[in-house]
């Protein structure tokens, strides 16, 4: 998860050195090789050297801590509600790869405005995951994202008690371009959800890969999965999604820079299949992961 994987199965394997050591908040790391990324493609001031306002508040309804265990140790990413009970995070806090070796993550459950250890929404447990086939089998970055539907409390989806984000499969930038962002995330280590109001700018990841690139300060350890919104509406506490946290780096090896995917066509069938409640993989290759 964005720096947060690395760093518990990093703490998994010092344990049997270090009688069980945890990582510290903030520590780095990545399951995925680096590449360079070009910022000539992105001008002379990429978003990540770009001002941006950084701040904790409390939260918003829609967008929670989404808790999972790695090996025994307890981790978070950060999710959203996009549906009347489905949520959207990284798909790298499901499964992915370190250091050559496959990882599962189980014990998930989503706390929508999750802070100071409260949870004001309550504890959602989860009936369905689906996650794109590419990533399933190759961990392709331009794929890390996942659809993910809750079971229902009290006879009340989740959506009902919390509202819900809306979702652009159609926005896209060239690399160079720009536009304003709203980014969220609940850091591991943190008692509030961090927010940075900046700009996002598109740079060319690697081959054929084209991502978005932001300021983040303090967006460490557990904010993988967080949405990247534009526009977002300070009056009703939800916005539009254009990214999720993940992708390149899976979201970045230190807390700022941060990087997202774009929602495109593999993201809008992931949401097709889960609403279909679709078994094995569509020919679109979205499949259900779990059960």
């Amino acid at each position: 998860m964005k720096k947060v994987l690395a760093a518990g199965l990093m703490a998994a394997a010092l344990s049997g050195c270090a009688g069980g050591a945890h990582p510290a908040p903030g520590a780095s790391g990545t399951s995925q090789p680096t590449a360079t990324v070009s910022t000539s493609a992105a001008g002379s001031s990429p978003a990540a050297d770009q001002p941006s306002a950084v701040g904790d508040i409390d939260g918003y309804k829609s967008v929670g801590k989404f808790f999972v265990s790695v090996l025994g140790l307890k981790f978070s990413c950060t999710a959203a509600v996009i549906g009347a009970s489905v949520i959207v995070t990284a798909a790298h806090c499901f499964t992915g790869v370190f250091s050559g070796t496959r990882y599962s993550t189980t014990g998930w459950m989503f706390a929508p405005m999750w802070h100071d250890n409260q949870f004001p929404y309550g504890k959602w447990t989860v009936r369905a995951v689906y996650l794109a086939q590419g990533w399933i089998k190759t961990f392709d970055p331009a794929l890390d994202y996942a659809v993910v539907v809750l079971n229902p409390r009290a006879g009340r989806d989740i959506s009902s008690y919390t509202g819900q984000d809306s979702w652009n499969p159609g926005f896209a930038l060239a690399p160079g371009q720009s536009a304003p962002v709203r980014i969220v995330g609940i850091p591991l280590g943190g008692l509030k959800a961090r927010v940075s109001l900046t700009r996002a700018d598109a740079v060319r990841a690697g081959p054929g890969l084209t991502v978005l690139r932001a300021s983040t300060p303090g967006f460490g350890n557990g904010t993988s999965g967080g949405p990247w919104f534009d526009p977002f509406s300070t009056t009703t506490g939800t916005g539009t999604i254009v990214g999720l946290t993940g992708g390149y780096q899976e979201g970045g090896v230190s807390d700022t820079p941060s990087y997202a995917d774009f929602l495109s066509a593999p993201f809008a069938g992931l949401v097709a299949a889960a609403a279909r409640s679709t078994a094995g993989c569509s020919s679109a290759g979205a499949c259900r992961y779990w059960p």
